[in-house]
């Protein structure tokens, strides 16, 4: 506030001088208007130290995040962490695992558009995880979801260290680091965290949605998520659409391309990938694999050695474009199977171990420099090794005019960006000899 002192000052000073009245009172509303709105952000300022939960409660601590629309959450409850992948592989429980063979248990492997809502709930709304999980249970009967599976701690064996096993051990890492924003979810295990798992689906609009909702209370603190997939249903029976798509081996490699395109013209990039190095070598060999290798024999795998023309691509994928490896991975194999390419071995991290650091095995190690010294523009190379980081490997072939060409992918998600390669060969198939 103005001091009395000045106050008189300025009063004295306005009455001498009447034509500056207007000006004086407007100098001092705008001054006091200053002064409280210091105060108040003063307390604002105060009121979130001594609290910081008040200022989250009112709404979500993720900015600019949005509620799913398919399921209500808990009343007062805390947006923490979300993410949205738009293609990934993951994993459905429909029982729980066992102590003594942690492996088996009933799943459902999904494939689709991933959604994860993380959720703190303050210890003022609610302690108990078992009120919460009952409640988002309602939500979901009100939203039209139909349950699979369910279980909780104090009811049944929700099984041995289970989320960690089929969120992190039974999945790629693209489709498991968002519940990192889940505390203690590594610590569920019965009998030391109470935690409770329910897993359903629904239809909209002819399209199924299934939902994995895990609640646990760790450390006198609640929290839930929500993952929901966008995915055809694997329970139903698959429709017979062999007729309309047919295999690799019934296209005619002749009739895709035009005589001036060549074999170029049969690799599809992925949508909206950008090049970044490219390299021809006109004779040259290298190794293609045609299985993984082990960590205790990493030398030890099936393999391609090829001799000829050898022609890479290496590309980057924007992050607007896509964060997910699989979906690039996916991409390219349907553009590589329509264009009459035969897959002659493949695996990727979500399903099947591609190997001990087997990208730097089999390009670095068990071929010359000249040959893959261009695999040092494709960044992290080094590191896709399944279980830290996320990658797929596809070798195949075609005949193109009476010519073999063989191909190999490498697509991987190396530090949140997907990066991919290409490499053809025109060589001689070592393959054809080996079938006499």
């Amino acid at each position: 506030m103005i001091r009395p002192t000045a106050l008189l000052l300025l009063l004295s000073a306005l009455a001498v001088h009447p034509a500056l009245a207007a000006d004086g009172l407007d100098f001092l509303n705008k001054a006091n208007k200053l002064l409280e709105e210091k105060r108040k952000l003063k307390e604002t300022v105060s009121e979130s130290v001594q609290n910081p939960d008040e200022r989250l409660k009112k709404g979500s601590a993720v900015e600019g995040s949005q509620e799913s629309k398919l399921i209500a959450k808990y009343p007062r409850s805390i947006l923490k962490s979300q993410q949205t992948n738009d293609l990934t592989r993951v994993i459905l429980p429909l029982s729980s695992n066992l102590r003594s063979d942690q492996n088996n248990y009933q799943k459902l492997k999904l494939t689709g558009e991933q959604s994860v809502y993380i959720y703190d709930v303050p210890n003022d709304v609610s302690k108990s995880y078992f009120k919460v999980f009952n409640t988002l249970k309602e939500n979901l009967k009100d939203a039209g979801f139909k349950g699979l599976w369910e279980c909780d701690s104090a009811d049944q064996n929700c099984g041995y260290f289970f989320p960690r096993q089929f969120i992190y051990t039974d999945r790629g890492e693209d489709s498991s680091k968002i519940f990192r924003g889940f505390d203690g979810l590594d610590n569920f295990v019965d009998g030391n965290s109470d935690y409770a798992i329910y897993t359903g689906k629904t239809l909209r609009k002819n399209q199924t949605y299934f939902i994995t909702v895990i609640v646990g209370q760790y450390r006198s603190q609640v929290q839930y998520s929500f993952e929901i997939v966008k995915a055809d249903d694997p329970m139903q029976d698959s429709e017979d659409t062999s007729a309309a798509q047919p295999s690799a081996s019934e296209h005619n490699a002749s009739e895709a391309p035009k005589a001036e395109s060549g074999i170029h013209a049969l690799v599809k990039k992925s949508h909206g990938s950008n090049l970044k190095a490219e390299y021809t070598n006109d004779l040259t060999r290298v190794v293609f694999p045609l299985s993984s290798n082990l960590r205790d024999t990493p030398e030890t795998y099936k393999k391609l050695k090829l001799t000829g023309e050898q022609h890479v691509q290496i590309y980057e994928v924007p992050v607007s474009v896509s964060k997910s490896y699989f979906k690039v991975l996916t991409q390219l194999k349907q553009n590589l199977a329509s264009s009459g390419f035969e897959a002659l071995w493949q695996c990727d991290s979500a399903d099947s171990n591609c190997g001990y650091f087997f990208p730097r095995r089999f390009i670095f190690n068990d071929r010359g420099e000249d040959a893959s010294n261009i695999y040092r523009n494709f960044d992290g190379l080094d590191n896709f090794v399944d279980g830290s980081t996320d990658y797929g490997i596809y070798t195949g072939k075609i005949v193109y005019k009476n010519q073999p060409y063989f191909i190999l992918v490498i697509v991987g998600n190396y530090r949140s960006e997907v990066k991919y390669s290409i490499e053809i060969m025109k060589a001689d198939d070592p393959l054809a000899t080996n079938k006499k």
